[in-house]
């Protein structure tokens, strides 16, 4: 008919999961329990329904990480502890690993351009 349906028209999972992710990057509420309840699901029912986009909840929460870091980090007003704080990481060392296995480089790295 070439008209789209309401549900065509609907962002995928993935993305309003991404959506949520940045929201709640900062409070250290970028969990997947906290994400299920806000779309008012299970845990399992996500992980699931992500599955058939053929993602994880980790591969997006990693996506929406990396790309943050990169906007922080090309920002150039913070430091790589305080993005790491904001990306809810345990500790500046743990962001640094995790940063080098998104993009191969090195925090200073990205900065640099």
């Amino acid at each position: 008919t070439g008209r789209l349906s309401t549900h065509d028209a609907e962002p995928s999972l993935a993305a309003r999961v991404r959506a949520m992710l940045l929201e709640n990057m900062a409070s250290g509420l970028a969990n997947v329990d906290r994400v299920a309840e806000q779309l008012r699901m299970s845990r399992r029912s996500l992980q699931r329904r992500l599955s058939e986009e053929g993602l994880t909840f980790q591969t997006v929460l990693d996506k929406a990480r990396a790309d943050l870091a990169l906007t922080y980090l090309r920002r150039g007003d913070l430091s790589a502890e305080e993005i790491s704080y904001l990306l809810a990481f345990r500790d500046p060392n743990s962001f640094y690993r995790a940063f080098h296995a998104w993009t191969g480089m090195t925090p200073a790295q990205a900065r640099a351009g």
